[in-house]
């Protein structure tokens, strides 16, 4: 009959039972000797396997020699299984496949190296050499980051806070959240639908906007300055879809008529102080370079070109540079203010303190 098939041992020495290696340099099974594997032996355990799987059971091979100790978390069936194995050294048992493998998830934990020896998966011995993965970023440290920004001023910075905070605070209704891991598309769905909800009674399309914009903005921030980025990006991916309701009822301005604006430009000629100065220029200036108060505010002598009549700045808010020629009456009414009330500030206009212009801004 010849002599009997050796067993192939594994790198570790440890005996696969049922497999073994042919002259060719061929893996087969000896139960079923036309049945082969392939000459690699890890690919070659991993096939057996689950040709075993496929037979209606998997072998474990349980000796005295190797420990032989259930985690706390194996299965009932399995924890009963074992109780009842007689004792004996390389005594070969059959099990269930789900309980084998049961067994060997519990031991994934202990010993990845070992599961994947046996099960023929080399990339479970690689389990090992993982790391846990560093503890995700706290919601407030988001805000925390913003408020360091430094090209941002301090009512952008209130505004972006109290935007941040809401947010959280709306999502904290549905679940416990303390860090970016905590968050889920639901919770960032039910903050859009209570935004939405407080539209037309309490804030305005435009207002709605500008919350969205505050979240996303300090969400983009934060992808440069911390160090949980993969979770910053996935909650920015979250809030993709933030969009302000449509207005259809539009705006009504109510523009300001010619004889008004007529009288508001005599009312303030009338005034002998620097007031009346100061502000019936700042009236022609607005009207004149389509100016909101922050930009007359901002307004510098190097931005203005008095001999040919003329006004270029780069307005701080959205750098869009602003271009504009001054009319013959506007030009005359702040040469008349620059020579009645000259001060020594870096900005064009001044109050009466000798203090930059802000009261409109």
């Amino acid at each position: 009959m010849g002599r009997p098939a050796k067993h192939f041992r594994d790198s570790t020495g440890k005996e696969i039972h049922g497999l073994a290696l042919r002259s060719d340099g061929r893996f087969y099974a000896i139960r079923a000797r036309n049945k082969t594997f392939g000459k690699d032996p890890i690919q070659a355990i991993r096939k057996f396997r689950q040709w075993e799987a496929k037979q209606g059971k998997l072998t474990a091979q349980l000796v005295d020699s190797e420990p032989w100790d259930l985690p706390e978390d194996a299965g009932p069936r399995l924890r009963e299984w074992k109780d009842n194995l007689p004792n004996g050294n390389d005594i070969i048992h059959s099990l269930p496949t789900d309980m084998l493998w049961e067994y060997f998830a519990a031991q994934l934990h202990e010993r990845p190296q070992w599961v994947a020896d046996r099960t023929g998966i080399e990339q479970i011995g690689y389990l090992s050499e993982l790391k846990p993965p560093p503890p995700s970023l706290k919601v407030e440290k988001i805000a925390e980051l913003y408020g360091d920004k430094i090209n941002c001023g301090d009512k952008e910075k209130r505004r972006s806070l109290s935007a941040w905070n809401e947010f959280i605070k709306i999502m904290r209704k549905q679940d416990s959240i303390k860090t970016l891991a905590d968050i889920q598309s639901w919770h960032v769905e039910a903050y859009h639908s209570w935004v939405h909800s407080q539209f037309g009674t309490v804030w305005t399309a435009k207002t709605i906007k500008r919350r969205f914009g505050n979240i996303r903005g300090q969400l983009r921030y934060a992808l440069k300055r911390c160090a949980d980025r993969d979770q910053v990006r996935r909650v920015l991916d979250l809030t993709a879809f933030f969009e302000a309701p449509k207005d259809h009822n539009g705006t009504n301005p109510q523009p300001i008529s010619v004889d008004d604006f007529s009288k508001l430009l005599e009312a303030s000629r009338q005034t002998p102080t620097v007031d009346g100065d100061l502000w019936y220029c700042l009236l022609l200036m607005s009207l004149n370079f389509c100016f909101y108060p922050i930009d007359l505010a901002g307004l510098k002598p190097e931005h203005i070109d008095l001999k040919n009549g003329t006004m270029v700045y780069r307005r701080k808010k959205t750098g869009v540079m602003r271009v504009g020629v001054f009319w013959a009456r506007t030009l005359k009414a702040l040469k008349t203010y620059q020579a009645k009330h000259p001060h020594a500030l870096d900005t064009i206009f001044g109050n009466y303190n000798r203090g930059k212009y802000s009261s409109l801004a």
